[in-house]
């Protein structure tokens, strides 16, 4: 009996931990901004922000530069980074430039703060065009909080 007791008591435990692991990623949260195209050296890119929340870690920003057929360029014709800011148009934190450096349909940056409060993310891309880099910035994301 008190087998029994245990192994029913150990399958409902188990079963709230579960509900409480898919809570707790089901509290991640994505605000992106809007999608802007622009088309260079005869390709279609297109680039954005994101600011995201992720298990309770933090607030992660996120900007992404990529080809809209999904068609390869060059190495080094794109550049990325993205700045995150507080909901008072403060500077938290920006990444170092990305770039790419091998042949490629998409690029990235990502960072991330452990603040809490409320933010947003903007990014800003580069796209090597005959002989200089011409510069975009995504539109803003809108607000998190964490």
């Amino acid at each position: 009996m008190l087998k029994k007791l245990f192994k029913s008591t150990s399958l409902l435990l188990f079963f709230i931990l579960m509900l409480g692991s898919i809570a707790s990623a089901a509290g991640n949260e994505t605000v992106k901004s809007g999608e802007s195209t622009v088309t260079r050296n005869g390709m279609e890119y297109v680039y954005y922000a994101e600011a995201y929340t992720y298990n309770e870690t933090g607030i992660y920003a996120k900007a992404t530069l990529k080809t809209k057929n999904g068609n390869y360029v060059s190495p080094n014709t794109m550049r990325v980074n993205v700045s995150l800011y507080d909901a008072n148009n403060n500077l938290i934190k920006k990444t170092a430039t990305a770039e790419n450096s091998v042949r490629a349909t998409a690029l990235s940056a990502s960072t991330n703060s452990g603040n809490r409060g409320t933010f947003y993310a903007v990014g800003e891309v580069q796209i090597y065009v005959g002989q200089k880099w011409e510069t975009f910035t995504t539109l803003k994301t809108g607000t998190i909080k964490y």
